[in-house]
């Protein structure tokens, strides 16, 4: 027999060896308990979800990268670019544990994935996974913040043009902000073009995927929302303001329709209700997840202006929108009517901007 065989035998045999054992075997199990539990092999292997430690508490695990299963319930998550679909995809991650996916796949998590986000049918969107996806979750923001965020996107990957270029900038997004020197020409240039397709951006997913011009000024359905998924209708619409407000009750209420909808998707496991707050908290504190990691980085948001003519431009759209959602076919449409809100907001906040550029001393203030 050998050595090794008879130490442990030797061991079993007296007392003070069977406590020496087991002390081994403690320090064992609590190493490989550690491992498991890192944070690399999260990564490596996945965890299902985060966890939910009961009485509100939950911990965030890195989101699972294993191929969804046919029955799995797909969600697509839209919205035009610069709105704050990273942080949305990290909260649908965090709900359920699974991995998200892009359009362009510069994730390279290919597309079948449980989500996957988009800015299509923008022209920085590609409707690039085929029929992989179920339903729709808008994001919509103010273009008077999701315009500059936009640009700043743009800067970010070197306005690039293609795949390769920006696949070879993708560490650089959400760590820097261009100055306001390199903004002001592309506002200028870009302005009516980007604010024309914002509105478009919306009405192209409340109207189940209807395009404008079929090249003789006939609007028609694209063919992807007849064809790849069930409906381009929004199963909820998100306002990118109220998932970062300063209020945690506004961001869970706002966040909470991820969840109400992940909770009616067929086949998909969501961490439970008490924990769901917990679970928004955790990822608005991960900075590399969103925005904030480009604090410090740049001049701050705030000094992207727009001119007088412009703002009233922003807000001209938007009541327009506002108007045009607020009655038939739309009057009686719940997400319509949520639309409609959102845009009450944003319309104010445009009309304070614009009056601001007629207050005097005298205190006049221009009518809304």
């Amino acid at each position: 027999m050998d050595k090794e065989v008879y130490s442990i035998v030797d061991m079993v045999s007296t007392r003070k060896g069977r406590q020496q054992l087991a002390v081994v075997v403690v320090i064992l199990v609590v190493a490989i308990l550690n491992i498991l539990n890192s944070t690399q092999t999260q990564q490596y292997f996945g965890r299902y979800l985060s966890i939910n430690l009961g009485n509100g508490e939950c911990e965030w695990t890195a989101p699972v990268t294993d191929a969804i299963k046919p029955e799995n319930t797909t969600t697509l998550l839209v919205s035009y670019p610069g709105s704050g679909k990273r942080l949305c995809w990290r909260v649908l991650e965090a709900l359920t544990g699974y991995v998200s996916g892009d359009d362009w796949d510069l994730s390279e998590e290919g597309f079948d994935t449980l989500f996957i986000k988009t800015s299509y049918p923008h022209p920085e969107g590609l409707w690039g996974w085929g029929d992989s996806m179920d339903q729709v979750i808008l994001l919509i923001r103010n273009p008077r913040w999701a315009l500059p965020s936009y640009h700043t996107m743009r800067y970010e990957i070197d306005f690039s043009n293609g795949w390769d270029e920006s696949y070879s900038r993708i560490d650089y997004t959400y760590t820097m902000r261009p100055p306001v020197e390199m903004w002001i020409p592309w506002r200028n240039a870009r302005f009516n073009t980007e604010l024309d397709r914002w509105a478009w951006h919306i009405d192209f997913w409340m109207n189940d995927g209807l395009r404008r011009n079929d090249g003789s000024n006939h609007s028609y359905k694209d063919s992807n929302c007849e064809i790849n998924i069930k409906s381009c209708i929004p199963k909820t619409i998100i306002q990118f303001e109220k998932i970062v407000d300063l209020d945690e009750v506004v961001r869970t209420k706002e966040l909470d329709k991820i969840g109400d909808v992940l909770d009616a998707s067929p086949n998909v496991t969501v961490i439970a209700n008490e924990a769901r707050p917990c679970v928004y908290k955790k990822v608005s504190k991960r900075g590399e997840f969103y925005n904030p990691n480009r604090d410090g980085s740049g001049p701050p948001t705030y000094d992207k202006t727009f001119t007088k003519e412009q703002v009233n431009a922003m807000k001209f759209q938007v009541h327009k929108l506002k108007e045009k959602y607020s009655f038939s076919p739309y009057k009686n449409v719940a997400h319509a009517q949520d639309l409609v809100a959102i845009l009450e907001e944003y319309h104010e906040q445009l009309s304070d901007e614009y009056a601001s550029f007629f207050r005097e001393d005298n205190g006049f203030i221009a009518p809304p």
